[in-house]
């Protein structure tokens, strides 16, 4: 640690020299005159005089404690120029990037090549598979040599790998009394592995005034042991003020009754474990809220170690030409900004940034510091500041900056000091780079393995499509507002499919029409691009006119397409200041070209579905084929004056075979019905899909009273049939609906009336009902 003293030309202002001669002068009173009233006047003065100067300079003690730092190297040798104007003094370091913008770190394997020696402190640490000098046993050892010639020798011999042994401290060699005694015992004793010094007995009592400190300190050391010291015993060897090691006889004592002088000067500082272990979890938080945790310990540090009253870390948005304000830790928050970005003016952060030089700040005008230093709101006292670039790939990527109330607060050595924590930021920025950078490529995998789940739960439709679209995203993305954009047919324009919000008041129809020419969604859909913007006012049209407004947030919108066409755009809103990251836009890019070649799939599969006639999955007519043979055989009836009769019908729906629940087990039961379906009718009886999910049968030649005896056996027949499943049994049952055809009747009312038929049958279950 530093050590302490006080800057006398620091603490002392000009106003205190009228306080410094009222006490010379009393003092002079008091020794020159030779009144004794007066001389007594003199004193009283030369006191108040001190007390008043004590009083003055004593708030100026409690603020500021100069340091003296000792560094392990030279600080680095700066050139440095000062330019001065009427708000400060700047102070420019010249050659600062050549010395802390090189990012190559120190390899492993060198570190592993050195060696470290302490020899005041007694040992020494030796690199792996070195050859060692003694044969040291696998256990631990302490060897301790009989005192020779007044000295204790005490060798400590272990290996990093094998031993616990811990070495605090080791203090100078103590002249103790020799031993004269013929009952000398041998010189050297060892210890038994897994045993605390204080617990060895050397044939002598302890001193009485160390036998309550020993016990206590074992007794702090034992507290701190984790639950396997059974297993891993740890030895730690702690020197105290007289010697552990004596001679083995007390009975011989030296020519002087002195006691021993300590070896070293203890002070025990309590300190509580609440000050030493931080209870916010670090691991598993996302690598933003980490790197931002780590950020603001590094100011932290720099505030305790030099005397700084705010420290504050800026990004630089070099594309935007912004200071983004990303941590700050002051002692007077009232007086913050609260903006976060701050566009690159004449301040001084901007002015490290395009210099690209460290900059010391002195003689500050307090009425200029709102200006000079971007993250005050209002003037106040500052007499310091510091700024130093932070480099990442020899770019710089932030400023590390702090001010004081201290006049020269700090200097070339300050610069050095912060140059290495700019080194440290850029490795966490580096850290955090490759984290996020893997954490979004997951989420990128993530979103389209979401998409093919969702779309996989339901048949592949434009509404199944893009509610997997909405849903996957939204589980990606923190949003406001989401939603999906196509062309819908029906209309002939673009509508919105889909639609989530998390905001009340905001929501939009669906199907409701967009105006391409005049909206974001629009621009993103004429132009096929990405539109991203952050600068939104209330002129500006998202996507229908009338949405709600979003003046802080983001809009970001991507096209739905694959390689030959446009289908849409995915479009999304948040209130996040600094918009959605050019990361998350490719994953939004990478889930739409995903959903866009999923929607020109179903498109495909729509057109070759309308031109088949049957239909892949069910094995009858789709829909189309047989409202075609409908109007062919209508026609044919009205010419040939036969009958023709319509019977719909559909599956009674229980909750055994719900098909919301239960698509596997309902798909069997659709096979059932259709075998037995086909197994009763004639050749040329006509089976296809009809719309609204029921199937039909076309009976040409059949009155309504033939055609309802056919229907009837087909009742039956299905009705006692039983169809096991999963060692379960189930009785489906059908409903049936009948209607003729009249000369008058064309498609669309013979599909009405056998419709209203079915209708009354469903109600009832398991029944025929016929339109007469």
């Amino acid at each position: 640690m530093a050590k302490r003293k006080i800057n006398i030309r620091k603490i002392l202002v000009p106003g205190d020299g009228l306080t410094i001669v009222i006490i010379l002068v009393g003092l002079l009173i008091a020794i020159f005159l030779p009144e004794l009233a007066i001389r007594l006047i003199g004193v009283s003065v030369s006191i108040l005089g001190a007390v008043a100067l004590f009083l003055m300079i004593s708030q100026r003690l409690k603020d500021y404690v100069g340091s003296i730092y000792t560094p392990t190297a030279k600080p680095p040798s700066f050139t440095v120029s000062e330019i001065r104007d009427k708000d400060s003094v700047r102070h420019v370091f010249e050659n600062f990037e050549s010395t802390f913008a090189n990012d190559d770190p120190v390899k492993s394997e060198e570190m592993n090549q050195r060696e470290f020696e302490r020899a005041e402190e007694g040992f020494k640490i030796k690199k792996k598979g070195e050859e060692k000098k003694e044969n040291i046993p696998p256990q631990p050892q302490i060897k301790i040599k009989a005192p020779v010639k007044n000295e204790i020798t005490e060798d400590v011999v272990f290996s990093d790998d094998v031993s616990e042994i811990r070495i605090k401290s080791k203090g100078p060699k103590t002249d103790i009394p020799s031993d004269s005694s013929p009952q000398k015992k041998s010189t050297d004793q060892q210890i038994v592995p897994g045993f605390s010094p204080l617990d060895i007995d050397l044939n002598k009592e302890p001193l009485k005034k160390n036998e309550e400190q020993n016990t206590q300190e074992k007794q702090k050391v034992d507290s701190f042991q984790s639950t396997d010291v059974s297993e891993k015993p740890q030895i730690e060897i702690k020197s105290k003020p007289e010697s552990l090691y004596e001679s083995p006889e007390p009975s011989v004592q030296s020519s002087s009754d002195k006691s021993i002088p300590p070896n070293y000067k203890q002070i025990n500082v309590d300190v509580t474990l609440s000050a030493l272990i931080d209870n916010e979890r670090v691991a598993g938080y996302e690598p933003k809220k980490e790197f931002e945790f780590f950020l603001l310990r590094v100011l932290k540090v720099v505030r305790s170690v030099t005397n700084t009253r705010t420290a504050a870390f800026f990004l630089v948005n070099h594309e935007k030409q912004q200071l983004i304000l990303e941590s700050i830790d002051s002692d007077i928050p009232d007086a913050l900004t609260t903006r976060r970005k701050i566009p690159l003016k004449n301040d001084v952060i901007s002015q490290i940034v395009l210099n690209v030089k460290p900059e010391i700040l002195t003689e500050i005008n307090t009425s200029a510091v709102s200006d000079l230093i971007p993250y005050y709101s209002r003037p106040v006292p500052v007499n310091s500041f510091i700024g130093v670039p932070v480099f990442y790939k020899n770019a710089v990527i932030g400023i590390l900056c702090a001010d004081s109330t201290i006049i020269e607060a700090y200097d070339a050595f300050t610069v050095g000091f912060l140059g290495h924590f700019t080194k440290l930021i850029s490795a966490l920025v580096e850290s955090y780079t490759e984290k996020y950078e893997l954490m979004q490529s997951s989420k990128a995998l993530g979103a389209i393995s979401l998409f093919r789940h969702y779309t996989s739960l339901k048949a592949p439709s434009m509404q199944s499509l893009t509610d997997a679209i909405i849903e996957s995203a939204s589980k990606i993305f923190d949003f406001t507002t989401i939603g999906v954009v196509i062309y819908d047919e029906k209309v002939n324009n673009w509508c919105i499919k889909g639609y989530k919000t998390k905001v009340e008041g905001r929501d939009l129809k669906i199907g409701s029409i967009i105006d391409l020419k005049n909206s974001l969604v629009g621009k993103v859909i004429l132009s096929g691009k990405t539109v991203n913007e952050t600068n939104l006012t209330e002129n500006i049209i998202r996507v229908h006119p009338d949405e709600g407004k979003l003046i802080s947030g983001f809009f970001a919108g991507v096209p739905l397409k694959s390689i030959t066409d446009i289908y849409g755009a995915l479009f999304i809103e948040g209130f996040e200041l600094s918009g959605i990251t050019a990361y998350d836009i490719s994953i939004l890019e990478t889930m739409a070209e995903n959903a866009g070649v999923s929607i020109e799939h179903v498109m495909m599969m729509e057109v070759l579905q309308s031109s088949a006639l049957f239909d892949n999955t069910t094995g009858i007519m789709n829909s189309n084929a047989f409202n075609q043979r409908i109007v062919e055989e209508i026609a044919k009836s009205k010419d040939m004056k036969t009958n023709l009769t319509l019977c719909l019908f559909k599956i009674d729906k229980y909750s055994s075979f719900d098909p919301s629940s239960y698509q596997e087990r309902n798909e069997q039961i659709f096979q059932h019905v259709m075998k037995i379906t086909k197994a009763s009718l004639k050749p040329y009886y006509i089976l296809g899909k009809a719309k609204g999910g029921n199937y039909g049968v076309l009976l040409p030649g059949l009155n309504l009273t033939e055609a309802n005896k056919w229907a009837e056996k087909l009742r039956k027949d299905v009705a006692r049939t039983f169809l096991e499943i999963d060692s379960k049994k189930f009785n489906i049952t059908i409903s049936i609906g009948i209607a003729q055809s009249e000369p008058k009747d064309n498609i669309e009312s013979l599909l009405n009336n056998a419709e209203k038929a079915l209708k009354i049958s469903s109600a009832k279950t398991n029944s025929i009902s016929l339109f007469e």
